[in-house]
């Protein structure tokens, strides 16, 4: 019964002339109230579990954005594409290039 026929029926009660007519009004209107909580109470609990089905989904997209937010470093992201660590390589300077008099030392 929708909103409408319900509030017409509601209307009619009081021009109900015949007892018979009355019950079978006040039962049409039983029927429909029943069918309202019925409809009302599926659909709460069909609330509750899409509210738990979205918190869920909010908590693992907050899991993925932290794992995805922090960014490494280029030399961390090279270690992990490749697997290999790589070790700091030591640059020699200018000056160890040469001694104390001038000639090319050779490592």
């Amino acid at each position: 019964m929708d909103k409408d026929a319900f509030l017409e029926k509601i209307k009619e009660v009081g021009s109900f002339e015949t007892p018979e007519e009355m019950r079978a009004g006040l039962a049409e209107l039983q029927q429909g109230v029943a069918e309202i909580y019925d409809s009302n109470a599926t659909l709460s609990e069909q609330h509750e579990n899409d509210v738990k089905e979205m918190e869920a989904i909010r908590q693992a997209n907050m899991k993925l954005f932290t794992q995805l937010g922090t960014e490494k470093t280029p030399k961390e992201q090279t270690e992990d594409q490749t697997g290999l660590k790589q070790e700091p390589v030591e640059r020699r300077k200018f000056t160890d290039l040469f001694d104390d008099k001038g000639n090319f030392i050779k490592k």
